[in-house]
């Protein structure tokens, strides 16, 4: 990867909160941001554009190569047709060059979004969608920094006639021109501000950001617009002025000074369709905004073209009610086999509950359900993605499931050299301890998650951990286990947990990634409140274990898995 795209990407990856990928000429991904990486879960580098969507997001203009391609610098989208989706997005793509080569930053922002973001841009001011007093004004900073006494004066009488805040800053940080407008806002009492740092001026927020994009401005040599920025509550700016940050470059590029200035952005918002279409007919079919109704032989007809495992199974009596040949082959049936079953008998025992939670949902409830544990004919359990979506069958309810099977690296797993005996030090503590592999599967508790969360151990084993915690932290505890091969770090939060009765009760998880194998991924010490209402309390830090009731340190803890769970060379 170009060292300036590296520097690039670890800039949206640290400051860009907002779903943020950059593309190259060929279409092609370069960097994506972790907020991407959520919007999009199946992003890698190398993907094209076309095949970036989530379940309710997919644009057009991310299949339009020839319009991204020989558009103008900026472009900004406005979505519609979103009835799944509360807020309306918008899209902006900003085109810029390295070392001859095009790249495209695009971003992706809903109406309740009020934080900066900032976006690269290319050097050529001509294309700038701003007026050309700005262009002007640029361009002879470029030309005549660092200004002569005689320089500055009629420099600094043009950008005074300029109406919003204008200022550069050197390398040092220290204000070296600036304009009435600029203080006004923020010289206070004294009026003096040149050759103080900027940091001393701007508010705190607003400095420690600038000094970022200062940062990557000199890293890279490239402009950088700033949407949506606010100085502070009092700011007249709205969403179509802008701050553009311009670098002002000396020999081999190195940077002299930066140029800040507000401006107002003349573009147009072009709506474009994001409803939800996807390249995958299967989901093309089946995520629907109604309660569609299909007869036998239409619905026959509709899964036997599809390329992936499908079946249909009606919500009472869970009978397949019809499934393609996709399907039968994955599960090791005959086609007539497979429709003479239940779904339940395609679940491993221990997640048939989740199938059954599925099954009485509200009606048209549409999501994606997993990693669950599927069986076939022979026994052999595999792991499975499914997207689920309720349909009308003949007047019936039903449910249509496409099955997405979830692939394994194929290389032998490393053994650990973990026995029972070790495994003991854990029986009597409070504290309920719970092992999962990559997929969040449980694959070892203690006696007391028996004991407190009313369990049968059989229940428990191969169950999904996400189904034992609040459904609201689902999505947040999947981001986790996703970033916990990159990240490596410990982490803390509250939720509540599922009791066997259904009963939800406080709690406060710590967990610590192993990252050792897939078998052993991540290991969970869960403390329970002591009264429904009650915040649980910080762990005590003790140095030690205590055995028969005691609790343990959380950081002794931490310490005390990674010495279990690593393997010996």
């Amino acid at each position: 990867m170009n060292e300036v795209i590296k520097h690039i990407a670890k800039f949206l990856n640290e400051e860009v909160k907002l779903p943020s990928v950059i593309i190259n000429g060929n279409f092609l991904v370069v960097s994506y941001n972790k907020s991407a990486k959520n919007f999009f879960r199946e992003i890698h580098t190398g993907v094209e554009l076309t095949e970036l969507q989530n379940e309710k997001f997919s644009p057009e203009i991310f299949r339009n190569k020839e319009k991204i391609l020989s558009a103008s610098t900026l472009l900004f989208y406005v979505c519609h047709h979103l009835e799944l989706i509360e807020d309306a997005y918008q899209i902006i793509i900003t085109e810029f060059r390295v070392d001859g080569e095009r790249y495209f930053q695009i971003v992706i922002f809903n109406q309740k979004s009020e934080m900066e973001v900032p976006v690269f841009i290319d050097n050529t001011i001509a294309n700038y969608p701003v007026s050309e007093e700005i262009k002007n004004i640029i361009s002879d900073s470029i030309q005549e920094y660092p200004f002569t006494l005689v320089k500055e004066r009629e420099f600094k009488r043009k950008v005074d006639s300029y109406s919003l805040p204008f200022w550069i800053k050197g390398t040092d940080n220290e204000i070296k021109i600036c304009n009435r407008k600029f203080l006004k806002k923020f010289a206070g009492p004294s009026g003096e501000i040149l050759k103080r740092e900027e940091s001393e001026i701007l508010p705190i927020k607003l400095s420690l950001f600038f000094e970022k994009t200062a940062r990557i401005i000199s890293q890279t040599g490239l402009p950088i617009f700033i949407i949506r920025h606010d100085f502070n509550p009092e700011s007249d700016t709205n969403q179509q002025f802008w701050l553009l940050q311009y670098p002002i470059l000396g020999k081999e590029n190195k940077t002299l000074g930066i140029i800040s200035v507000e401006c107002e952005i003349f573009i147009n918002e072009i709506e474009i369709d994001c409803s939800g279409k996807s390249r995958k007919a299967t989901e093309k079919l089946f995520v629907n905004n109604g309660n569609y109704s299909l007869t036998g032989n239409m619905l026959e007809h509709l899964i036997k073209i599809l390329p992936e495992p499908v079946y249909v199974y009606d919500s009472e009596t869970l009978n397949i009610l019809e499934a393609n040949e996709k399907a039968a082959e994955l599960y090791g049936y005959e086609l007539d086999e497979l429709k003479n079953l239940t779904v339940a008998d395609l679940y491993s025992p221990e997640n048939v509950q989740i199938l059954l939670e599925v099954a009485k949902a509200d009606f048209n409830a549409k999501d994606k359900i997993g990693p669950v544990k599927h069986q076939k004919k022979d026994g052999n359990v595999f792991d499975v993605e499914i997207l689920n979506s309720d349909i009308l069958f003949n007047g019936k309810k039903a449910q249509v499931n496409i099955i997405q099977p979830i692939s394994f690296n194929t290389e032998e797993k490393v053994e650990l050299q973990t026995g029972k005996t070790e495994r003991e030090i854990f029986k009597d503590l409070d504290e309920l301890i719970i092992i999962t592999d990559k997929n969040g599967f449980i694959t070892y508790v203690n006696e007391a998650v028996e004991k407190k969360l009313g369990y049968e151990k059989k229940y428990l084993d191969n169950r999904p951990f996400f189904s034992l915690i609040d459904k609201e932290n689902w999505e947040w505890l999947s981001d986790i286990f996703s970033e916990a091969e990159s990240r490596k770090e410990r982490f803390s939060f509250e939720t509540n947990i599922k009791l066997a009765d259904g009963k939800l009760k406080e709690a406060r998880l710590n967990g610590i990634p192993l990252s050792q194998s897939d078998e052993e991924f991540y290991a969970f010490v869960i403390k329970l409140s002591e009264t429904k209402n009650q915040i649980p309390e910080e762990t005590k830090k003790e140095v030690g274990i205590v055995s028969n009731g005691k609790t343990l340190d959380f950081k002794f803890l931490s310490e005390l898995f990674h010495e279990i769970i690593t393997p010996i060379n």
